[in-house]
């Protein structure tokens, strides 16, 4: 076990797998809820060559499945994420910015 902590919400550790992707995206293109499971559909910007010019289109780059109250959790950590940047984004330029 690489970096073992525990969860905020339980007693499980958390294993930090140092082998799990990392998975870059554009946008979220919409989400769902099927039997108290959320299915989102994540895209990237892509270009094809071929073309000329080429022409753009967005690819589906992953599709995470989670319980709702998963989601419910992830949603109010981006909205304190993105709080704390955004304040960040306005304070003086000598402040470091950091995310914890």
């Amino acid at each position: 076990m690489a970096n073992e902590n525990t969860t905020s919400g339980g007693n499980a550790p958390i294993v930090d797998d140092k082998d799990a992707p990392e998975i870059f995206c554009d946008m979220l293109r919409g989400a769902f809820l099927v039997n108290e499971n959320v299915h989102i559909d994540l895209t990237s910007m892509r270009s094809d060559r071929s073309s000329n010019p080429p022409r753009f289109y967005e690819q589906v780059s992953c599709r995470p499945v989670m319980p709702f109250r998963a989601v419910e959790q992830l949603t109010a950590e981006l909205a304190r994420f993105v709080a704390q940047m955004n304040a960040q984004a306005n304070a003086p330029a000598n402040v470091p910015r950091t995310v914890q």
